[in-house]
């Protein structure tokens, strides 16, 4: 937008809050909203910005413990007893509370749920089976790249269209449950739709999302380290959740917000949830929150809406690049904001300004 678990079912946080049990992934906890606005994170995880690690509340908690530490947060583990009660009372302590949260975990950006489902992470990471189609007439092969690069923070990529623009920083994290074909071939699906819109651009791919389309919040902030990343002008996040209270996840926007400080722009799928409440990062003051529109030019009914969402692209029914050398036609808010990185590298790239580029976009209202 321009301008948190206990692992008993019924267990409330401190102060009053949404009810908890416990998740079928590994080391996962959750609420217990309904299953197309779950909140997601890492169980015994606590997330705390670097400056406020020495804050009079948390000096007795933090004291001894070993933590992590990537682009000015710290990840502590907290076995012996539940992070989410601890930052209810952090927050609801005398004072300024210190930025403090558990670590969030958020989803692909694909298809809406469309029927009910058994498995939690459909649910979770809104994806359903590509359709795999021939390859499309006219999609642009590599050109000459020119200096300009996007980040795109998803799954691996690797497509020969798009090897010799692509730098791969890692490798992708373990699997939270069984892989999914559907969603290990997001980041391609993503990175293909970039390189339509921004045919000389390069892409430099972390990738932070496992073969289930689970993202988790201390992963991106550890790419976000990366200085391979801070110099892309251009971040494109198709991944998005709930947070408790519908507050922003305070340690991703801590980092993102220096990033932007540095003149980047972060652009991010608005969710396919089809309702209102913000989804984070998207909704993020800021962050170039991207809906998605039908084949008819309207918005799709499964676009989250509201006046967060910045601009509207063409996120129904698209082809893209897809596993195997393939193509696929696929719909979700994922593609309307990779079309719309691609489109803000392209205006890069004509010398064009990072924001006079987003404020060109977002005053057309749609791409």
């Amino acid at each position: 937008m321009l301008g948190i678990g206990v692992r008993t079912t019924g267990a409330v946080l401190a102060g009053g809050g949404m009810g908890h049990k416990s998740s079928e992934m590994p080391g996962v906890v959750h609420d217990s909203a309904p299953s197309d606005q779950e909140t997601f994170w890492r169980g015994e995880e606590l997330l705390v910005i670097e400056e406020d690690a020495d804050h009079v509340a948390l000096r007795s908690a933090l004291q001894g413990r070993g933590y992590d530490t990537a682009a000015g947060v710290r990840r502590y583990r907290f076995p012996d007893r539940e992070v989410d009660e601890l930052v209810a009372q952090l927050l609801q302590g005398p004072g300024l509370a210190p930025r403090v949260s558990v670590n969030h975990l958020f989803a692909a950006q694909h298809r809406p749920p469309w029927f009910p489902h058994g498995h939690e992470t459909y649910h979770f990471a809104n994806f359903e089976a590509p359709q795999q189609v021939p390859a499309p007439p006219g999609f642009l092969p590599p050109a000459e790249q020119g200096p300009v690069r996007v980040g795109v923070l998803d799954t691996e990529v690797d497509h020969p269209v798009l090897r010799e623009r692509t730098v791969m920083l890692g490798s992708a994290p373990l699997q939270v449950g069984l892989r999914t074909n559907e969603a290990y071939g997001h980041g391609v699906l993503v990175a293909g739709l970039i390189a339509s819109r921004a045919p000389r651009a390069g892409l430099v791919v972390a990738p932070v999302m496992d073969g289930n389309g689970v993202v988790e919040e201390f992963r991106v902030i550890q790419a976000l380290d990366r200085p391979e990343l801070r110099a892309c002008p251009v971040l494109n996040l198709s991944f998005a959740g709930y947070t408790e209270g519908d507050q922003p996840p305070p340690a991703l926007s801590t980092v993102l917000d220096r990033y932007k400080g540095q003149g980047g722009v972060v652009v991010a799928a608005a969710g396919n949830s089809g309702v209102t409440r913000p989804y984070w990062p998207a909704a993020l003051p800021g962050v170039v929150a991207v809906g998605a529109l039908d084949a008819t030019g309207a918005p799709w009914p499964f676009s989250n809406h509201d006046s967060w969402i910045d601009i509207w692209a063409r996120g129904v029914d698209v082809v893209s690049t897809y596993l195997d050398g393939g193509w696929a036609r696929w719909s979700g808010t994922s593609a309307a904001a990779a079309q719309v990185s691609g489109a803000i590298a392209a205006l890069i790239d004509q010398g064009v300004w990072p924001m006079a580029a987003v404020t060109r976009l977002v005053q057309a209202g749609t791409l």
